[in-house]
């Protein structure tokens, strides 16, 4: 080993789980190297022969994805039909299978199918999207699929002509927020989410096909619903109708155009268009089975409806009879998204090797044929003949078209079904003795000039070279304040911490009573070692939001588990100028989240096969509170009622000014920075200890855990076995967190 590993004391505060408080204390780097000499049998003797490797590697990954354009005699790459997802499943496998140099001979037969085997480019890209991700090589190696505006697809042949940013303010109807559907890191989240959570499955070393995580469908379903809720916030602030869920028959009023720079791979939709009765007359006689007639689709909604009212998929098994996989409250969420967006067909199977599978008959494929039904209204027919399928088509910008949102309020609705089916009680997981004794949300700068309970929000000119339109959402930081108290007679102590879990939510408050209407902000663990404790925690670290700035070193490429997150920029909703009315909500749960400080795990989870959380996705609101069944009781009066949650109003304010970043106050009067003053706070012998759960020695790390530090080293409960910080060393601590980490 290459430290010593730390004592069992010092690790039981630190810990927020058994599953952490482990025996090992390797360094990270070390277990990169070892995984290197174990896959490549060469010798490492100097680091910089490592990075050069990976840096080359890497730069090869990167050219690929750049390079290789689907060219005119490629068909247009569907990427929800069935036929491209058993072609997906077949080369997944081969590039497992594709030689003994790992992801070196993968790299080199994806070039292969393309060149020689004249595989669309598109087709292998996810493909080797899909493998770089879940390799576990790869992520040994920190080898990454490249951020999205590195892809070819993203990118134009043809010059974009720059002109003023518009105001969204200056738009009308659903083209005020364009802002909001363009977004580049909105859209690069989906891909990647995606990427991580492919429908088609995965590969393991045995060659199987399985699902990234258990509870894959739930998490398919919830992702989408918090999307919903947040666009449903935006519509609230522009004074617009909420979305209504597509109707099979509807006709789109409003037609879509793809922003210049994607105008070369996805074509437009003409306005005053629904979907075709059976397919678009333009389509070649070949590909018209790919499309469902619209009365398919209609009898496949109507068989889910069914099924979840009734409490059973009707399932077909190995001798052809017809079976039950009954629905309780603890599946139904994940088995309802398993269906609904039709994962692939071996991921059906009711028990592994039963043999026995949901019908996929009855059920079909409902999103991502719906999808295909909006995609090809444009085929050949509107603005060129060159581009075929609109933006539907691909999870690359599906969501910029509008009627990828009113297509997603009617998968939310098979959700909600769910949700309004089964029941909870609010004191089923309350901690013990423990209850919130106050909730705050409000600006991280001292020196902030929104008005009093408020956060400001404000528009910036959008970056026309990643395809964004017309501005830029973005909110002034923020942080979260929450008061624990303990009312045991033994309460916690340094010793003997009470841990639990903090959840955070938010919702307009003319929304409050909509459960579906709650957006997730944060949650995490966390251990008070006193009777009571405020915990301070920061916009930037939230579960929901990306982590790229806090995990991704200078120079580095984020992998797709990080990038799965939802935008640190879109956290918030964009408010009204004169002040939108908001509702926070807080609760405390008896138990522990598994923890990854690399991504956001709410909606990217942790790379193995458990949720994080073993609650329901989005509890409490993932199912209806029993004492709001056949009752109108305020939601207000239900929070009094439980003192393990907490209900507090603030107002979003959408500033007309760009954020001018901290002032006055925000700045640390004496130039406290990590390198002149707090590197110098931990010793050989505290970083030595903590190196297995984080090291105190990275700037990155610390500032990641820096809530942690400051709750541990302010109650000294840290650090062990030595003097404990003076309330100065505290306060100085303090002072550089809120000044963004100099």
């Amino acid at each position: 080993r290459l430290f010593p590993c730390c004592d069992s004391a010092c690790k039981s505060i630190w810990s927020h789980s058994k599953e952490t408080a482990g025996p090992s204390c390797q360094c990270n780097r070390l277990i990169q190297y070892s995984a290197i000499i174990e896959q490549h049998a060469m010798e490492l003797t100097e680091e910089v022969d490592f990075d050069a490797a990976i840096s080359k590697t890497q730069q090869d990954i990167n050219n690929f994805f750049s390079g290789f354009p689907q060219q005119d005699h490629h068909p247009q790459f569907r990427e929800f039909s069935e036929k491209n997802t058993t072609e997906m499943s077949k080369l997944l496998l081969e590039l497992y299978m594709s030689g003994t140099d790992g992801v070196e001979s993968a790299i080199a037969y994806a070039k292969k199918v393309i060149t020689e085997n004249h595989l669309n480019p598109i087709l292998v890209k996810i493909a080797l999207a899909i493998y770089l991700t879940h390799s576990p090589e790869a992520q040994k190696r920190g080898l990454v699929v490249p951020p999205l505006k590195h892809h070819s697809e993203f990118r134009t042949t043809k010059k974009i002509p720059l002109s003023n940013p518009v105001s969204p303010d200056t738009l009308n109807g659903y083209n005020i927020l364009s802002y909001f559907r363009e977004d580049y890191e909105f859209n690069d989240h989906h891909y990647h989410w995606h990427i991580v959570y492919p429908y088609a499955g995965i590969v393991r070393d045995d060659g199987k096909i399985t699902r990234t995580i258990e509870r894959q469908g739930e998490l398919f379903l919830y992702m989408h619903s918090q999307m919903i809720a947040r666009y449903n916030a935006e519509l609230l602030s522009w004074d617009l109708n909420l979305l209504h869920a597509w109707g099979y028959d509807d006709i789109l009023t409003f037609g879509y155009t793809p922003v210049p720079g994607m105008r070369d791979q996805f074509g437009a939709r003409p306005p005053f268009q629904g979907w075709y009765e059976d397919h678009s007359p333009h389509l070649p006689e070949n590909e018209r089975d790919d499309f469902p007639p619209r009365n398919t689709m209609i009898e496949w909604k109507n068989n889910v409806i069914q099924s979840i009212n009734q409490g059973f998929f009707v399932t077909k098994k190995k001798d052809g009879s017809r079976g039950k996989l009954q629905l309780t409250p603890e599946i139904a969420c994940n088995w309802v998204g398993i269906v609904v967006e039709a994962e692939n067909h071996p991921l059906q199977e009711v028990e592994p090797g039963s043999g026995e599978y949901i019908d996929g008959k009855l059920y079909g494929s409902i999103h991502n044929l719906g999808h295909d039904k909006f995609a090809e209204i444009g085929y050949h027919e509107y603005t060129s003949d060159t581009n075929q399928m609109g933006m539907m088509i691909s999870n690359i910008g599906s969501p910029r078209d509008p009627c990828f949102w009113l297509w997603h309020r009617h998968i939310d609705d098979f959700r909600q079904m769910v949700v309004q089916k089964y029941s909870h009680n609010l004191n089923e997981f309350k901690p013990d003795n423990l209850k919130i004794l106050d909730l705050k949300i409000s600006p991280k700068n001292p020196g902030s000039t929104t008005p009093q309970g408020g956060i400001a929000t404000f528009l910036e000119p959008p970056d026309l070279e990643l395809n964004e339109a017309n501005a830029e959402l973005n909110h002034e930081p923020y942080k979260w304040e929450i008061t624990v108290e303990s009312t045991s007679l033994n309460p916690p102590e340094p010793t003997n911490p009470q841990y639990f879990t903090v959840r955070l939510f938010i919702a307009p408050a003319e929304l409050i009573q909509d459960q579906r209407s709650w957006i997730e902000m944060d949650k995490f663990t966390h251990g008070i070692t006193s009777a009571q404790e405020t915990l301070t925690r920061k916009d930037v670290e939230s579960s929901v939001a990306r982590r790229v700035k806090l995990d991704v070193k200078p120079g580095e490429q984020p992998s797709s588990w990080c990038l799965c997150g939802w935008p640190q920029s879109m956290m918030l909703p964009i408010g009204k100028p004169g002040g939108a009315p908001y509702v926070a909500f807080a609760m405390l749960t008896d138990d522990q989240l598994s923890h990854d400080k690399t991504q956001s795990i709410s909606f990217c989870g942790v790379k193995d096969q458990k949720y994080p959380d073993p609650r329901g996705m989005g509890y409490p609101f993932n199912k209806t509170w029993d004492v709001r069944i056949n009752s109108t009781v305020p939601v207000r009066e239900i929070i009094k009622n439980h003192p393990h949650t907490k209900i507090s109003d603030f107002t979003i304010y959408r500033s007309t000014e760009l954020y001018q970043g901290a002032t006055g106050g925000d700045k640390p009067p004496t130039g406290v920075t990590w390198q002149n003053t707090i590197k110098g706070f931990f010793t050989e012998h505290e970083v030595q200890c903590m190196l297995w759960k984080f090291n105190l020695a990275d700037k990155n790390s610390v500032q990641l855990h820096a809530g942690e530090i400051y709750a541990a080293v302010k109650s000294h409960t840290m650090p062990k076995g030595e003097t404990p910080w003076s309330d100065e060393k505290v306060a100085t601590f303090n002072t550089w967190m809120e000044s963004d980490f100099p």
